[in-house]
């Protein structure tokens, strides 16, 4: 009995020194003069992730923002439509692929809205840096710009794209290379492309009921397949010291004409069709005119039509640039 008591009373003695040892390693934040609670480290890892979500940004119009001047290639993908509050900024990004993919409320696919909201500008570079730069939209409706929409020295690419109700009075598009793919232009007002030296390449592409001239380029080439020009005033094409060639392509019911061709200026039509394209005249008159072929400076190819040109329409400046047009498709894929 004495021997058990006595051992019971030693560990009794124990526990206070061991709770009081406890309770100075807690509060000294470990087993040494240097450590660190475990607590502190799981605080600091939380604010740091604050930080990193504060600093992101978080509304389709801040992305969009972000990535237009990013100094990296980027990729942005948008599911919400966007009302700009104001000018984007320069373009810094040096290559930008902007894809839109937004859905209807039972899940059908539509193109993201980027509404301009009839006072502001797009997309904009300056170039620099030997860096030429590069934007390529996809799925998107542009609207209700009253400034460019996309100018840079570089390449634009513009795809499955819907542009609508902008009122630009020089130039909504405009870059060295422009190249619009599956996209639809209707109810827009001044220039859509413009510029010199302007190589631009159409590809299933509607310009219906715009006002213009749609595309106007000096020392610029245009090319079109399988595109429809209707409807639209002021002329759908205007080129001079540069080439137009269009192949199975549509040009009908235009005012203002189809195609100008000014000063040295060349054109090859290939299995085209012209229809219904006119201008008035100063005695109020309208008068057929699909083609328009200009004066000579430099030197020109002229003009070919495959498999032969406009029973009426083809008007020339002067009767002695009759030579001139031929027809021919020879410069006409098989």
């Amino acid at each position: 009995m004495a021997g058990e008591y006595r051992t019971s009373r030693r560990r009794t003695a124990r526990a206070p020194v061991v709770a009081l040892l406890l309770l100075v390693l807690v509060s000294s934040g470990g087993y040494g003069s240097g450590g660190v609670k475990a607590s502190d480290g799981v605080a600091a890892a939380t604010e740091r992730r604050r930080a990193l979500a504060a600093a992101r940004p978080t509304t389709p119009e801040a992305r969009l923002r972000a990535a237009v001047t990013s100094r990296n290639k980027t990729v942005l993908r948008l599911t919400s439509d966007i009302l700009l509050t104001s000018d984007l900024p320069v373009m810094t990004c040096p290559n930008l692929t902007v894809v839109g993919n937004c859905r209807t409320r039972d899940g059908r696919w539509r193109p993201c809205k980027i509404d301009g909201g009839q006072k502001f500008s797009g997309f904009n570079a300056t170039g620099g840096n030997g860096v030429t730069p590069g934007l390529e939209l996809v799925n998107f409706h542009l609207t209700n710009f009253r400034r460019t929409i996309a100018y840079m020295p570089g390449i634009i690419v513009v795809r499955n794209c819907l542009v609508t109700k902008n009122t630009v009075s020089y130039g909504m598009f405009s870059a060295y290379v422009l190249s619009i793919e599956r996209s639809t232009f209707t109810g827009n007002s001044g220039g859509l492309i413009s510029g010199m030296y302007v190589s631009v390449g159409l590809g299933d592409v509607v310009f219906r009921s715009n006002t213009g001239p749609l595309i106007s380029l000096y020392k610029g080439n245009v090319s079109g397949r399988r595109c429809r020009f209707e409807a639209n005033t002021g002329g759908p094409i205007s080129v001079s010291k540069g080439g137009v060639r269009f192949i199975r392509s549509s040009f009908v019911n235009n005012s203002g004409g189809a195609v100008t061709l000014g000063f040295d200026g060349s054109g090859t039509f290939c299995n085209c069709k012209f229809e219904g394209n006119y201008v008035t005249t100063s005695g109020g008159r309208s008068r057929v005119e699909h083609v328009y072929f200009g004066g000579i400076m430099d030197g020109t190819d002229g003009v070919q039509f495959c498999k032969k040109r406009p029973r009426v329409g083809v008007v020339l400046e002067s009767p002695d640039l009759a030579s001139y047009i031929k027809d021919s498709c020879k410069e006409c894929p098989k």
